[in-house]
C-alpha cells in the first residue's frame, strides 16, 4: 500500500492538484485493495485508477492520456502503456459500479486549469482562456474533446495577450491531442473571440 500511496503523491505533486484529490485517491486505492476488485493488483494500475476516480468525483478534467506519462513505473512503450491505461480504466469503471458513485462532468474551464499546468502556462492568460472555454461551451456545447478545447483556449488567449509563443505541435504533444482536432478547436474558438 505504501508504494501505491507514493505513486499517488508523485502524480498529485507533478500536476499540483489539491490535497483533497490525494486524500480521496488514497482512500479509493485502499478500498480497491481491501475489496479485492483487482485479483493480483499492480500498484501502478491501482494508483492510476484511483487518481482518475478522485479527479472525476471532484470535477477535475483529467484523462488517462494526460496522467499516464506522469506515473513512474508505467511502461512507456505505446502498446504497453495502452494496455496499462485500459486496465486502469476497467478497474476504475468496476469500482464506480460497485460503489454506485456518480461523477460530475468536468467543464471546459476545469480542463483549462489542468492544461495550463501541463503546458507550464500561468498568469493573467488563464482568466481569458477560462472565459473563452465557457463561451465555447455556451455556443457549441460539448462538441469537441475537452482537452483540445482547453488547448485552443490557451493558444488563443496567449495570441491575444501577447503571451509566450507555443507551437501547435508542442501543445498537441503535451496535451495528447491530435493536431487536426486542435486546429478545428482553434478555428471555432476564433469565431467566439
Amino acid at each position: 500500500m505504501e508504494e501505491i500511496n507514493n505513486l499517488i503523491d508523485s502524480v498529485v505533486a507533478k500536476l499540483e492538484l489539491p490535497d483533497s484529490i490525494k486524500e480521496d485517491a488514497r482512500r479509493i486505492a485502499s478500498s480497491i485493495v481491501e475489496s479485492r476488485l483487482e485479483g493480483r493488483y499492480n500498484p501502478v494500475i491501482v494508483a492510476l485508477s484511483s487518481i482518475i476516480i478522485a479527479c472525476r468525483l471532484n470535477g477535475i478534467g483529467l484523462g488517462l492520456k494526460q496522467i499516464s506519462p506522469l506515473v513512474p513505473g508505467l511502461p512507456h512503450g505505446r502498446l504497453d502503456s495502452r494496455k496499462a491505461a485500459k486496465k486502469a480504466y476497467e478497474l476504475a469503471r468496476r469500482y464506480m459500479e460497485v460503489h454506485r458513485l456518480q461523477a460530475r462532468v468536468a467543464g471546459y474551464e476545469d480542463y483549462v486549469r489542468i492544461a495550463s499546468k501541463l503546458l507550464g502556462i500561468q498568469g493573467e492568460y488563464l482568466g481569458l482562456a477560462e472565459d473563452l472555454a465557457r463561451a465555447f461551451r455556451a455556443k457549441y456545447g460539448r462538441r469537441l474533446k475537452p482537452m483540445a478545447v482547453a488547448g485552443a483556449a490557451i493558444y488563443v488567449a496567449l495570441r491575444k495577450t501577447g503571451g509566450p509563443k507555443m507551437t501547435l505541435a508542442s501543445i498537441c504533444e503535451k496535451l495528447k491531442v491530435t493536431e487536426p482536432t486542435l486546429r478545428n478547436a482553434i478555428r471555432l474558438m476564433r469565431n467566439i473571440a
